[in-house]
């Protein structure tokens, strides 16, 4: 399965490398090497969410985040959205599907710090009271085409059985208070201990701009 890898560090500006790994299908100019910055490359987004498995819910809804970092922004679309309730119902192998569709479009004048995206899932517990069910991230793609990624979910424990107890009793189950700095930028995460909480799918198709103009060509292979 085709997964978005986050290009090298080189120079002032935070240039890819040679192999520009996160554009599978176009190669650098050599002078791009010398150069300060670029112009503003554009990559067009359109994000399904598809299925998903949560060996201990029933009934799911999804909540997605696009986290831009330094030079990136948003210059059409949306960046965040919920998805509907899914249950895997009768299903066999317990999956449950979304089909949930969105679509955005970001710019960057710097090919530093690639956006992610942050999925939360929401269970319902036995009384009805909605809680988090688990976290996960994964890079955005940048190569055009079609890409498609399985997003591992997890979920922060409880430090003891007594509060585990407690919280079930009275909906405060564990989770992050800020997950993007915990998760996406990795403070204080290696004291959190955390348990599987099963797995999404997700589909990309993207398109790239301003590649010519920043000197970036097809490639000949």
């Amino acid at each position: 399965m085709k997964e978005a890898t986050e290009a090298s560090v080189e120079g002032r500006r935070g240039l890819p490398n040679h192999s520009l790994s996160s554009f599978s299908n176009h190669s650098l100019d050599p002078q791009l090497r010398q150069a300060v910055g670029i112009e503003g490359l554009s990559f067009h987004h359109v994000l399904r969410i598809t299925t998903g498995n949560f060996p201990q819910n029933d009934f799911v809804s999804l909540k997605w985040d696009v986290i831009l970092e330094q030079t990136w922004e948003l210059i059409e679309g949306v960046a965040s959205g919920v998805t509907h309730s899914a249950s895997s119902g009768d299903s066999a192998d317990g999956v449950s599907t979304f089909d949930f569709i969105a679509s955005f479009t970001l710019r960057t004048t710097d090919l530093l710090c690639f956006p992610q995206i942050l999925i939360t899932a929401y269970g319902v517990d036995f009384l009805g009271r909605a809680y988090v069910a688990g976290y996960g991230q994964v890079h955005l793609p940048f190569h055009e085409g079609k890409t498609n990624m399985r997003v591992q979910l997890s979920r922060p424990e409880s430090s003891s059985a007594v509060i585990r107890v407690f919280g079930a009793l009275f909906g405060k189950n564990p989770e992050y208070v800020d997950p993007v700095r915990t998760l996406l930028k990795g403070y204080g995460r290696k004291y959190t201990t955390v348990a599987p909480a099963g797995w999404v799918d997700l589909q990309f198709e993207t398109i790239a701009g301003g590649l010519s103009a920043n000197g970036f060509s097809k490639s000949s292979d």
